[in-house]
C-alpha cells in the first residue's frame, strides 16, 4: 500500500494531465460509440419498416421480378444452377441477413424481420 502511495505521489503534473486527457478520450469514445450504435439501430429499424410497408413490399416485389427476369436472360447452363437457389424467400433472407449483420456489428444486434419470406406466409 505504501508503494502505491509513493508511486501516485511521484507522478508529475504532466503525468496527471496525460491521465486526465486519456480518461477524457476514453469517455468520449464510449459516449460516441453508444450514439453511433443508436443511429445505426434506428437506420436498421427504418429500413425494416420501409421493406414491410405496403409501398416497400411493392418495391421489393418489383426488385424480385427484375432479378428473376435477369435470370431468364442468362445462358441455360447458368440458369440450371441459379434457378433452384434464387427465389423470393432467398432474396428476402439475404436482405435480412445483411441488415442483421450490420445490426450485430455496428448496432445493438436486435432481430430483423422482413415480411414475405416466411414458410407459412405469416409474419
Amino acid at each position: 500500500m505504501e508503494m502505491v502511495k509513493n508511486y501516485i505521489g511521484s507522478i508529475t503534473k504532466q503525468g496527471w494531465i496525460g491521465i486526465v486527457l486519456a480518461l477524457g478520450f476514453i469517455i468520449v469514445i464510449v459516449i460516441s460509440k453508444k450514439k453511433y450504435a443508436d443511429t445505426v439501430e434506428k437506420a436498421i429499424r427504418l429500413s425494416e419498416q420501409s421493406f414491410n410497408s405496403g409501398e416497400g413490399q411493392k418495391k421489393l416485389a418489383a426488385a424480385i421480378a427484375y432479378i428473376q427476369n435477369a435470370i431468364t436472360l442468362m445462358p441455360w447452363y447458368v440458369r440450371l444452377m441459379i434457378v433452384p437457389v434464387i427465389n423470393k424467400k432467398s432474396i428476402i433472407d439475404a436482405i435480412e441477413r445483411t441488415l442483421q449483420r450490420i445490426s450485430d456489428t455496428f448496432g445493438k444486434g436486435s432481430k430483423v424481420d422482413i415480411k414475405g419470406n416466411e414458410e407459412d406466409g405469416e409474419n
